[in-house]
């Protein structure tokens, strides 16, 4: 999913380095092309040649009549399948319009034209090579081109490929939302009402495509009385947004027979680097699609193809009456197809069947055996050598990728390669300037479909996908993590790593040989706050200034949990890296005062302060423990050489006496009270330590109270007692009940106010540049407290609330900010709070082997460096009868009734839509994972 980078990636080489590390691939056979060697001679006299006719259609997937869709009319196009060879297995190699089109046209990859972007134009790297229509006109070709062929937009410096044509292009450079309807007089209204799309009653030249139409048969008739022959490249714009055909396309169809698409959920334990925004449509659409739009959505693309098709019908009728079929090749292909919502996707960017196959047809004035189809794999980047051949040219003087189709053409059941390959970048559409985090290498086979998602920088292995075709053709289930696909898995990767070696490397983040250069760390977490309390993350009734200014200058977190909804078990998971059901079903709910005063963290636990105490590194505990009440275990006993605060799970913020009467103020191993807030105590003794330990790297943890009930703010009056019960006059003097809300927002102002307090004091040391400061919450807020207690906190969106596993319980807000080293961003990955033990860690140097932990979170460095996309894996919730599963997108739910929910956290994050019933398989994979994982909890 994302994690885009601001300012501090700017300036950033990105073109010069991917070339660099690509050198491997085969950079070096595209050489010397300065210095090319003569071409050999063409096996074809000018007058024996044949012409070509080269119709491009664009964001085309294979939604055609010939292609056995049941609802799309495409009568023209069907038509030329019945005179052509139909390829059925045809891919693109990007499925975005730029790389796509700059990958057929030259004949070489995406990656080694080091085109994966839009905004690059291919000669930015290879000033001189040669493209299909431009080795046609080196030829003695007239090469001329209308509509779009090579990109459209963003590329001001070349505006298409002047270098290809014999004279200039013609309607070819433009954005697609300028394609708007164009009448004499007034434009007819538009009968829908629908962001991208429209319908009007207008003729077919009201719109770009009906225009080009004209325009080609104007070209066809002026060629028919050359002696040249020709390559006459025609690019349709259609069926790409905006879906704006005639309304009499429309009318085709009946929209009763519009249907919604069967899987329009994720893949079950898709990662999530296979998925994106679909931002290309979904921007126009900020509060989602109703079932209505997406069908109506859905009928205007099939408009918008029987448009294309009437177009190209056109053409070829003109073809046919000029009598130059009978001389000329015909080409049709589109550059990669469309997601309709299948997937929960729209659009394009993705590595899935529905982007990257494609339509191609191919027919030749002697052709044996019109109307045949073909099922062998190809790819767009063959057309380029399977025209030099049919033409009876002799090649480029660069070395060509693709593989030539003749022998197809001659036998359709042979085949010309074992795979067809496909690539797309994460983010999906890369920041100028930038590199990109992660690239997806995607490999086809006659059975499979074999996805690897790798780093960037590094080419390490992020995650995987195996889809079977022969049972799976809509691919809604990834096999890439069931053992019964291992050995499959290392064959396609050994394949896979043929065509694109991964090149991989593990370095550490840091390096281990400098201690004084060592990372501070700073983990604030705050108590109860909920998702939606604060300012950057959509608070408008709190003011967090330095929290947003954290957000702001680092990286803020939408999808980051709590290993459980109370403060117990998210303390025990965060500070061992591992479930804490590891430590037994204690730690799966909140230790209690009354009847669990003599228990707490066993000894034998190996804490994260423990593992940065063995690097050296000075530990400081300024907070809430609430996991042990009393000695051996309090958090010096656990890898802290200083704790000050309290070791229940609340105290009066003011008396700091806690729930049972007990005064509740630590130094070391002994109470000792001192006056004052509890907040600000908490921080005045971490910035003493800050001071003291400034020359040689520390650990803070500073697990606020706040704002954990008693609810009150620093000028609410103290409550507590020694002495007195307060078990059930927990909660603080709070005069109406019914609205705790003034209490919490003084709380959260406190909280606020002293994390600013620390990014000072690390400013005025000037050690802000080397501390990692990461502020979270331990769990959901409360939105209510019984049936008393009512306006306390808030989690956005999200339902449920402290206490449950529903996505208001555990989903939490969280921010790591280090200036100079983690660039400003937001991140959609799925992090967990015991992900922090490893990825701290691994921000030290590199693990020693004394390090023995063995760790139930992964290290998440990277994606806070660079944004490196993390691995898929499935993540787990238990308290009680209550479970929960996570795996991608998919959350498996059951309630303390036993009742089961599934949700697609996507699309629907406010689980609102419960999907058990629809996806009964999901539902029995998750709950099979929930089982296996239990069991190895030993539980």
């Amino acid at each position: 999913m994302t994690f885009l980078h601001g300012s501090a990636m700017k300036g950033f080489n990105y073109p010069m380095k991917h070339f660099c590390k690509h050198i491997a691939l085969g950079l070096a056979h595209v050489t010397a092309i300065h210095a090319m060697a003569l071409p050999l001679p063409d096996r074809q006299d000018q007058e024996g040649r044949r012409n070509v006719l080269f119709i491009a259609v664009d964001d085309m997937r294979t939604d055609l009549g010939c292609y056995g869709h049941s609802v799309v009319k495409s009568p023209h196009l069907d038509m030329l399948a019945r005179s052509s060879l139909q390829f059925n297995r045809a891919y693109c190699q990007q499925a975005v319009c730029n790389p796509s089109r700059a990958s057929l046209l030259t004949g070489l990859r995406p990656e080694t034209l080091n085109v994966t972007d839009l905004p690059t134009h291919f000669r930015e790297h290879f000033p001189d090579i040669f493209t299909l229509p431009q080795w046609f006109k080196e030829k003695g070709y007239h090469t001329e081109n209308i509509g779009k062929i090579f990109h459209n937009w963003r590329q001001d410096s070349f505006k298409g490929d002047p270098n290809s044509w014999s004279i200039p292009a013609r309607m070819h450079y433009a954005t697609h939302g300028s394609d708007r309807a164009v009448v004499k007089g007034t434009v007819p209204r538009d009968l829908l009402d629908l962001a991208r799309a429209e319908k009007r009653h207008v003729s077919d030249d009201a719109y770009f495509d009906g225009r080009i139409a004209s325009e080609a048969i104007r070209s066809m008739k002026r060629l028919k009385t050359s002696k040249e022959a020709f390559f006459l490249a025609v690019g349709f714009w259609k069926p790409h947004l905006p879906l704006n055909a005639p309304k009499r396309y429309w009318d085709l169809y009946d929209p009763k027979s519009i249907q919604l698409p069967k899987d329009n959920h994720p893949p079950l334990d898709v990662p999530s680097l296979a998925m994106h925004d679909s931002r290309e449509l979904l921007r126009s659409f900020p509060d989602g699609l109703s079932s209505e739009q997406i069908k109506t959505l859905r009928h205007g693309y099939y408009a918008a193809i029987s448009y294309v098709d009437a177009q190209i019908g056109r053409v070829l009728n003109a073809l046919d009456a000029l009598d130059l079929r009978r001389n000329t090749i015909v080409v049709f292909w589109s550059d990669h197809g469309f997601h309709m919502s299948e997937h929960g996707l729209w659009c394009k960017t993705s590595n899935f069947e529905l982007d990257t196959r494609v339509p191609l047809m191919i027919s030749t004035p002697d052709m044996q055996g019109k109307g045949r189809q073909t099922d062998a794999l190809v790819e767009l980047l063959d057309l380029y050598p399977t025209l030099v051949d049919l033409c009876a040219m002799s090649p480029p003087p660069h070395k060509l990728e693709g593989l030539s189709l003749q022998p197809l053409l001659k036998e359709t059941k042979t085949s010309v390669k074992h795979a067809a390959f496909t690539q797309h970048p994460r983010p999906a559409y890369v920041p100028v300037g930038t590199s990109p985090r992660a690239m997806g290498y995607s490999m086809r086979t006659k059975r499979w479909r074999y996805t690897e998602w790798r780093a960037f920088d590094t080419g390490k292995v992020l995650a995987t996908e195996l889809y079977d075709h022969m049972l799976d053709t809509r691919e809604t289930l990834n096999l890439a993590y069931k053992d019964p696909y291992k050995e499959r898995i290392q064959q396609l990767r050994r394949a896979l790593e043929d065509t694109y070696p991964s090149n991989a490397s593990h370095q550490s983040v840091l390096d281990e040989s400098s201690p004084q250069e060592r990372p501070n760390m700073v983990l604030i977490v705050a108590d109860d706050l909920g998702y939606g309390d604060l300012g950057c993350y959509g608070s408008k009734r709190n003011k967090t200034p330095n929290l947003d200014r954290m957000a702001r200058e680092g990286v803020r977190f939408t999808d980051f949990h709590s290993n459980g909804s109370m403060c117990t078990p998210t303390r025990a998971a965060l500070l061992t890296g591992r479930y804490q059901q590891r430590l037994g079903t204690l730690f799966e709910g909140p230790l209690s005062g009354r009847s669990d005063y003599q228990r707490g963290l066993p000894m034998k636990t190996h804490t994260l302060a423990e593992a940065l105490k063995a690097k050296g590194y000075e530990t400081g505990m300024f907070g809430k423990w609430h996991l042990g009440y009393q000695a051996p275990h309090l958090p010096t006993q656990h890898g802290f050489n200083t704790f000050v605060g309290l070791a229940s799970g609340d105290g009066d913020h003011h008396t700091h006496v806690d729930r049972s009467g007990r005064p509740d103020w630590w130094h070391q191993e002994t109470r000792k009270d001192e006056k004052g807030y509890t907040a600000d105590l908490l921080t005045d003794h971490a910035i003493r330590f800050m001071q003291t330990h400034r020359d040689r790297p520390f650990f803070v943890y500073l697990p606020h109270l706040a704002i954990h009930f008693p609810w009150q703010g620093p000028d609410d009056p103290g409550h507590r007692t020694p002495g007195n019960d307060y078990w059930d006059d927990k909660w603080g003097r709070i005069p109406d009940p019914s609205n705790v809300a003034p209490h919490v927002e003084a709380m959260v102002a406190s909280l606020d106010w002293n994390v600013g307090r620390i990014l000072k004091v690390l400013k005025d040391l000037h050690i802000d540049g080397n501390t990692m400061v990461f502020f979270m919450s331990d769990n959901g807020g409360y939105i209510h407290y019984g049936e008393t207690h009512q306006n306390i906190s808030s989690n956005g969106q999200l339902r449920g609330q402290k206490g449950s596993l529903w996505e208001g319980g555990q989903r939490v807000p969280a921010i790591a900010w280090w200036p100079g080293r983690i660039p400003p961003g937001i991140t959609d990955e799925t992090v967990m709070g015991f992900d922090l033990f490893p990825t701290l860690m691994s921000l030290t140097g590199k693990r020693k082997k004394h390090d023995s932990a063995v760790l139930d979170g992964i290290d998440c460095s990277r994606l806070l460096l660079s944004g490196e996309p993390l691995p898929h894996r499935n993540l787990f919730w238990r308290d009680g009868k209550a479970f929960a599963v996570r795996s991608g997108p998919w959350k498996l739910l059951r309630t303390d009734d036993r009742q089961l929910h599934l949700f697609d956290l996507y699309h629907d994050q406010s689980e609102s839509y419960n999907l058990a019933t629809k996806y009964p398989e999901r539902v029995g994979e998750l709950f099979q994972r929930f089982q296996d994982w239990q069991s190895s909890m030993g539980l």
